[in-house]
């Protein structure tokens, strides 16, 4: 029977377990390192898209209040393909934003109870620790936490 303490880990950080990824030899760590800088790459541009996306919805805004009155009216065709490249921008940022190992989306884990109701669910996880199909590393601070305490890790 699980214990008490399992069943919270498991509600915290998700339903199922990494892969083990052995890390012992320093090809493999060499290897972990060059994952979490290809992912901190596409992590950045994610952001950056998604930056470009919200400034596309309060730039004309901030516009119209403080700056002119009359900009929403006389700029609207702007507007318009200012939002459009911004989706276009965000949606191709998201298409790469992967493990670089093996190409799966960062999945997190949802999981709440409040009174008489629980709720399990998932989406896409905004700062991923690692991979949760193959188990590479995608954040340098928990590979160094295991460097640390060494051996296999899963």
């Amino acid at each position: 029977m699980m214990s008490l303490k399992r069943l919270w880990e498991i509600a915290l950080y998700g339903f199922g377990e990494y892969p083990r990824v052995d890390i012992d030899s320093g090809a493999a760590v060499d290897l972990q390192r060059a994952n979490i800088t290809e992912f901190k790459r596409r992590w950045r541009n994610w952001l950056l898209g998604l930056a470009g996306a919200v400034s596309a919805f309060i730039w004309p805004l901030a516009m119209n209040h403080w700056v002119d009155p009359t900009w929403d009216k006389t700029h609207a065709g702007y507007y318009v393909s200012l939002f459009f490249f911004s989706v276009i921008v965000t949606i191709i940022c998201g298409f790469k934003y992967k493990c670089p190992h093996c190409g799966a989306v960062p999945q997190g884990v949802l999981f709440s109870a409040s009174e008489g109701t629980v709720t399990y669910g998932g989406g896409l996880h905004p700062f991923p620790i690692r991979c949760r199909k193959c188990g590479y590393y995608l954040a340098g601070r928990a590979l160094r936490r295991d460097l640390k305490a060494g051996g296999m890790h899963g």
